[in-house]
């Protein structure tokens, strides 16, 4: 009869059936300990499968094993005309006070079993508790190492996973000769592509690129522990964009001011609006807020006095 079971299936739930199933018993029945919680991936991409261990936790009782011990040896004994009834009832009194001497050491060594760190160290001298504590402090500080490392290997290996997400879909895109080169401070990832089809990556006003940026994005939140922000970047794309922007909305500033009129700008991305917002914020002659709904939401800017 299995006592464990080792399961793997695309879902945590259906890994612990599995286990439940090829052991023969209920959940009640069974230590289930998760070994991979498993991943769905995105795309199918980064899919990981669940794996748990079942184990049967049926104990032998003790006592109840002795007494079918008993009833087993009585059943083979040959029955004899006549027994002393008084030598039976002996019998009996004493077995039943064996049995319940077991019962009473099982029960002693599982409340022994549940006792504390201050209880291990009551009656002892005080080298004796400094080296339990310490001990018990050095296992706990161990167990959080393992934690992080294993939190840094699992971040690792989600930015790793997102470099090549991000170049196969570039590849998808008809684009051969394409690189991502990937670069981070603290939980703030940069993925600098470099093609010389550079403005097809771009797209329009940076559309394309955006695209891939939020695809790359929602990724990282599907595979990493931590939280981390992604950027993709093409050529310094980015960065000579923000000029571009900053510049449209000094002109933009300036045509308000002389005609005092509000001007509407053309739709853009919610981060270029906010650049505008905060470099505009400075120019105590003009305001802005935003219209429209997304993805054609525009900036208005007007002068103060409106």
């Amino acid at each position: 009869m299995k006592e464990k079971y080792i399961a793997q299936a695309a879902t945590q739930e259906e890994a612990i059936i599995k286990g439940l199933n090829a052991l023969g018993i209920t959940k009640d029945e069974a230590k289930i300990t998760v070994e991979e919680p498993g991943k769905k991936g995105f795309l199918g991409i980064g899919q990981k499968d669940a794996v748990v261990i079942v184990e049967r936790t049926e104990e032998v009782n003790l006592v109840d094993e002795l007494f079918n011990d008993d009833l087993e040896l009585e059943r083979k004994q040959p029955s004899t005309p006549k027994e002393a009834p008084k030598e039976v009832k002996k019998e009996k009194v004493t077995q039943s006070t064996n049995k319940q001497e077991i019962k009473n050491e099982q029960e002693a060594k599982v409340e022994e079993s549940k006792m504390s760190v201050e209880e291990l160290t009551e009656g002892r001298d005080s080298t004796e508790v400094e080296l339990v504590e310490k001990n018990e402090k050095s296992a706990q500080m161990e167990r959080e190492i393992d934690k992080e490392e294993e939190i840094k290997r699992e971040d690792q290996e989600a930015i790793d996973n997102v470099r090549q997400y991000l170049k196969d879909i570039i590849l998808q895109m008809g684009i051969s000769d394409v690189e991502v080169y990937t670069s981070r401070v603290n939980n703030n990832v940069k993925y600098d592509v470099e093609t010389e089809n550079a403005g097809l990556v771009i797209g329009r006003h940076g559309k394309v690129l955006n695209g891939l940026q939020t695809l790359a994005q929602n990724h990282m939140h599907q595979l990493a522990h931590s939280k981390i922000n992604v950027r993709v970047d093409v050529e310094k794309y980015r960065e000579r964009r923000r000029n571009t922007v900053e510049a449209l909305a000094e002109r933009t500033a300036e045509k308000v001011i002389k005609t005092n009129r509000r001007v509407k700008l053309d739709p853009m991305p919610a981060h270029e609006r906010k650049q505008i917002h905060r470099y505009l914020n400075e120019n105590p002659k003009v305001k802005t807020h935003s219209e429209g709904r997304e993805p054609k939401r525009y900036l208005v800017v007007e002068p103060e006095n409106q």
